[in-house]
C-alpha cells in the first residue's frame, strides 16, 4: 500500500467532520461514558493543569485506546481542584496520536471551547467539560487533555488516579501520561505514586469510515488553492499564479506515494514560491516535525553548530561540511527553496533557524535517507573531519562556551532594554522584539529610558535591531516620533545596528529611522526588504492544524532595494563570536562621540 494511502491511525489522523459535514450531522445514539481515568486518588497531588497561552500552559497529556470500529467523540473532561480560581467559562483540549518521550506526534483534534464547571461535592473536584464536539477517531492509541483556560498558574491542578471507577482501556493503572513538553510524567505522595491523571470522554457512536491521510492532505491543497489567490494581493511577487496551482495539482496528484514528510516539506515549498517573506506556512504546535537537537549559525566563514547534546559534543564548535552526502553549500541552495523570502539575508537567518535542524525538511529534499536521524560531515575544533550521525531526539543541549558574552547577547530572554557604555557617553537601547514585555510594561520602560536621555553625559544613542524579527510598530513609534526632534537627531548622535534577522515591524522601524532621521545604520543588510509586503492575517487549511498567512499591500519607504544596506557593514566571522567580540558596537565605539 503506498505510504500515505493507508486509514487514519493514531500516527495521524484529522477532524474529518470539517471535510465531510453531512456524515456528522447524522442522528447518534445516546453520549456514552466510553473512557475515563479514574476518580482523583487522595493523598497522591495532581498536577498543574491550565491553559493562558501557547506559551503560558502546563497539561498533563494522558492515553486511551479506542476499539475496532472507531469513535465519534462527543465531550470531553478533565477533573481539577481550583483554589482561589475564577470561575471557568472555557477549556482548552486537546487529542493526539503517536506520543512518546520528546515528541509530540500529531494533532489530531483541539479547540479553545466553552466549558462547563461541576462540583463534585465529595472529593471537592470540578469537573471542567467541553461538549458538543463531533469527532471521529480510527481504533488505535491517543493521548487527551483537557485544561481550564485562565491566568491559574498556581490554582488548577488535574487529580491524580490510581484507575478507581475507570472505565475503558486503560484506565489510571499504565502511567503513559506527559506534561506539555512531553516528558513523562508521575505525581508521589503519602499514598504513593501515579503516572495518570483523571480525565475522560464521551462518544455519540462510532466513527464514520476514515479518509487516507493523503486524501486529506489532498483537502489542504485544494483550499490553499483557492483561500490564497483571493486572500493575497495578486499577482504574486515570485510564482505566477498558473505554475503556482500547477505545482499544487503536482503535489496532491502524487501525495498517495508520499511520507507526511515529503507532503509537508511539498506545502512548504508551494508556499515559499510566492517570494513574499511574510507569506508562510504556521505549523500546528507542538511542531509536528522531527527534529536534531544541535543549534547553528550561519558566520561569514561558514555555518558552525554552537550547541548539542552531551552525546554529540564532539561536533560542538565544528564547521559543517556536508549534510548526508550533499556539500553544505548546495544543501543551503536547496533548503532556500523553503524559505519565503525576498532577499540573500533572510534564508542566512531560517535555514539555521529551523530548516537544517528539521529532519522532516532534510528528508523531504532528498538530503538524508531517514526522518530518524542525519549524517552531518564536520571540521571539528581540533580540525579533524567527521561525519556523525544524529538522531531525531530531544535532548538538552550545551552552548558553545565563549569568552565575554556581548551586550547583544547577553539579555536574548528580554524584548526590550538599555545600559550606558562609554563611560557614561553612550546609551546602548537593544530592541528585541516589537512585543510587551512580561518583565516590564513598555510604558514604565520608555519613561525610564527618557530620563536617561535626558541627562547631559549622554552624547549620543545606540539602537540595536539586529535581533528583532517583529511584532506590532504600536510600542515603539511613539519613541521614534520623539528621537526625530531630538537633540540626537543629528549626524553622529544616533545609530541603529539591523541585520539578516530585522523583519517585519522591526523593519518598519528601521524605514522611519532612514526616512526621517540622520540615523547611522550599522550591521548587515536586513532581513526583510524595505517595502516589504504588509502581513494581512492567515487562514486555516482544514486537517492538522496547519496555517497559512497572506499578506496584501507594501510598507512605506524610500528605499527600492531587496535589502536595506548599512552605511557602515560589519559581519560576523566564527572567531568573533567565540571570543564575545561584537564587530557592530565596535565600529560605533571607534567613532568618538560628539562633545
Amino acid at each position: 500500500m503506498p505510504r500515505a494511502a493507508r486509514l487514519l491511525t493514531p500516527l495521524a489522523v484529522a477532524i474529518l467532520f470539517v471535510l465531510i459535514p453531512q456524515a456528522c450531522a447524522q442522528a447518534q445514539p445516546k453520549n456514552t461514558l466510553a473512557w475515563y481515568n479514574g476518580d482523583r486518588q487522595v493523598g497522591i497531588p495532581g498536577y498543574s493543569n491550565y491553559y493562558a497561552s501557547s506559551t503560558q500552559q502546563s497539561r498533563a497529556y494522558d492515553d486511551f485506546v479506542v476499539p475496532a470500529g472507531g469513535w465519534t467523540v462527543s465531550a470531553v473532561f478533565s477533573n481539577n481542584s481550583l483554589t482561589d480560581a475564577p470561575s471557568i467559562t472555557q477549556a482548552s483540549w486537546e487529542i493526539r496520536s503517536g506520543v512518546g518521550e520528546g515528541m509530540p506526534g500529531t494533532l489530531v483534534a483541539s479547540g479553545v471551547s466553552a466549558a462547563t464547571q461541576v462540583l463534585d461535592q465529595g472529593s471537592g473536584y470540578y469537573k471542567i467539560q467541553v461538549n458538543g464536539l463531533e469527532i471521529p477517531l480510527a481504533q488505535g492509541r491517543y493521548w487527551l487533555n483537557v485544561a481550564p483556560v485562565g491566568q491559574l498558574l498556581g490554582m488548577s491542578y488535574v487529580g491524580a488516579t490510581i484507575g478507581v471507577n475507570g472505565v475503558g482501556t486503560p484506565a489510571g493503572v499504565n502511567g503513559g501520561a506527559f506534561n506539555a513538553a512531553f516528558l513523562p510524567l508521575q505525581s508521589t505522595g503519602s499514598a504513593g505514586t501515579s503516572s495518570d491523571y483523571s480525565q475522560g470522554l464521551y462518544i455519540s457512536g462510532p466513527a464514520p469510515a476514515a479518509q487516507s491521510i493523503a486524501d486529506l492532505w489532498k483537502a489542504n491543497l485544494a483550499t490553499l488553492a483557492a483561500k490564497m489567490p483571493a486572500l493575497h494581493s495578486v499577482p504574486f511577487p515570485g510564482i505566477g499564479l498558473a505554475d503556482f496551482n500547477a505545482k499544487i495539482a503536482d503535489l496532491s496528484q502524487r501525495a498517495p506515494d508520499l511520507s507526511e514528510a515529503e507532503i509537508r516539506t511539498g506545502l512548504q515549498s508551494i508556499v515559499a514560491a510566492i517570494q513574499d517573506s511574510h507569506t508562510d506556512v504556521g505549523w500546528s504546535s507542538p511542531l509536528p516535525f522531527r527534529l536534531l537537537p544541535l543549534s547553528f549559525y550561519w558566520f561569514d566563514d561558514g555555518i558552525y553548530i554552537t550547541a548539542a547534546p552531551a552525546q554529540y559534543q564532539n561536533l560542538l564548535g565544528g564547521k559543517v561540511l556536508a549534510v548526508g552526502d550533499t556539500a553544505i553549500e548546495d544543501a543551503t541552495r536547496t533548503l532556500t527553496a523553503l524559505v519565503a523570502h525576498e532577499n540573500e539575508q533572510w534564508p542566512k537567518y531560517m535555514i539555521p533557524a529551523n530548516k537544517l535542524n528539521n529532519a522532516d525538511f532534510l528528508f523531504g529534499t532528498g538530503l538524508i535517507r531517514s526522518t530518524d536521524s542525519a549524517a552531518f560531515q564536520v571540521r571539528t575544533s581540533s580540525g579533524e573531519i567527521v561525519s556523525t550521525a544524529v538522531k531525531a531526539v530531544s535532548l538538552p543541549r550545551l552552548t558553545l562556551p565563549q569568552g565575554e558574552v556581548p551586550l547583544y547577547r547577553q539579555h536574548d530572554d528580554r524584548n526590550y532594554w538599555f545600559t550606558l557604555i562609554d563611560q557614561g557617553a553612550t546609551l546602548y537601547f537593544q530592541y528585541n522584539s516589537c512585543q510587551e514585555d512580561s518583565k516590564q510594561p513598555s510604558a514604565e520602560f520608555f519613561e525610564q529610558l527618557n530620563q536617561f536621555l535626558a541627562l547631559d553625559v549622554i552624547q549620543r544613542v545606540v539602537l540595536d535591531l539586529r535581533n528583532n524579527n517583529g511584532g506590532s510598530v504600536s510600542i515603539l513609534n511613539p519613541w521614534i516620533s520623539q528621537m526625530k526632534t531630538s537633540r540626537f537627531n543629528q549626524s553622529g548622535r544616533l545609530y541603529v545596528i539591523v541585520g539578516r534577522a530585522t523583519f517585519s515591524a522591526a523593519m518598519d522601524a528601521t524605514n522611519q529611522f532612514r526616512d526621517g532621521t540622520n540615523a547611522i545604520f550599522v550591521g548587515e543588510p536586513t532581513g526583510a526588504m524595505p517595502r516589504f509586503q504588509i502581513r494581512q492575517g492567515d487562514f486555516a487549511l482544514p486537517n492538522f492544524g496547519v496555517r497559512v498567512s497572506y499578506s496584501s499591500g507594501v510598507a512605506n519607504a524610500k528605499d527600492p532595494g531587496v535589502t536595506m544596506l548599512p552605511d557602515i557593514q560589519t559581519g560576523l566571522t566564527f572567531q568573533d563570536y567565540l571570543k564575545g567580540v561584537d564587530p557592530a558596537l565596535d565600529a560605533i565605539l571607534a567613532i568618538p562621540a560628539p562633545q
